[in-house]
């Protein structure tokens, strides 16, 4: 009695292993990979086979469809349950927007949540429309994949800015370090990568605008109180955010 190996090829290059099998070497027909015979066993030993050969095909078929590396021993890594097949970007980029929801309002703000979808979002119309795929292995985003998705953000995203895109693309550069911190990949794809910003010159408004917007007459409650919140920002140096997370207690009468 001999072993029974599954034997994989992909492109040339061969990975096998051993299904913990036999079967009589005489009994064994080559050519289709089967073993010669009609009793209970030998039945048995081709269905067992069958799904095998089964198996390997439909794994072979999901690694096409995610745009995973398909070789044999990726094959054989995703039958043995070895693999890294969950170490794709856009459920990377799932589970770190997952965990950025749970802090959202103690170390994150509601906007950089939302900046983070936004960019998963992008990302997963452009690996579809580039690529094929509903999503991609981090081991093929490289300096090329990163300069095509800027690309693509500047082809696609007619209003916005140079700026905008830089922040896309930093999103991703920060998923990537992820990656790379975790050793799910051997170099960092952005170590070539430069970002572009464009200078932005804010204007200042003097004592006569801001005086001009506090006595502004308008058309509804809501719209002055979004005046008073703006009047209020320019005054203390607060920040949007910062005010937004204002409440009655922050609020107290100091000795001057």
């Amino acid at each position: 009695m001999s072993l029974i190996y599954l034997r994989v090829t992909v492109n040339g290059k061969r990975s096998e292993m051993s299904l913990q099998r036999k079967a009589r070497p005489e009994k064994w027909d080559p050519k289709k990979g089967r073993v010669r015979g009609t009793i209970p066993s030998t039945l048995e030993l081709n269905r067992f086979l069958d799904r095998i050969v089964s198996r390997v095909y439909q794994i072979q078929g999901e690694l096409i469809s995610d745009g995973i590396p398909n070789t044999s021993e990726m094959v054989l890594n995703t039958f043995q349950g070895k693999s890294d097949r969950s170490k794709t970007l856009l459920s990377i980029y799932g589970d770190h927007n997952d965990e950025i929801l749970e802090l959202v309002g103690r170390e994150f703000s509601s906007g950089a949540y939302q900046r983070h979808l936004r960019t998963a979002r992008h990302l997963k119309t452009f690996i579809k429309k580039e690529y094929g795929y509903g999503d991609i292995s981090v081991k093929k985003v490289d300096l090329k994949f990163i300069n095509r998705f800027e690309h693509f953000l500047r082809r696609t995203l007619k209003n916005c800015g140079q700026n905008t895109v830089t922040k896309y693309v930093t999103n991703l550069k920060k998923i990537m370090r992820i990656c790379y911190a975790n050793g799910w990949i051997s170099k960092d794809p952005f170590y070539h990568w430069k970002a572009k910003w464009k200078k932005v010159e804010h204007d200042i408004l003097n004592e006569r605008e801001l005086k001009s917007i506090m006595e502004k007459d308008l058309p509804s409650k809501r719209l002055d109180q979004v005046r008073d919140i703006f009047v209020f920002c320019c005054f203390t140096g607060l920040s949007y955010i910062d005010v937004q997370k204002l409440s009655k207690d922050h609020i107290v009468l100091a000795m001057d």
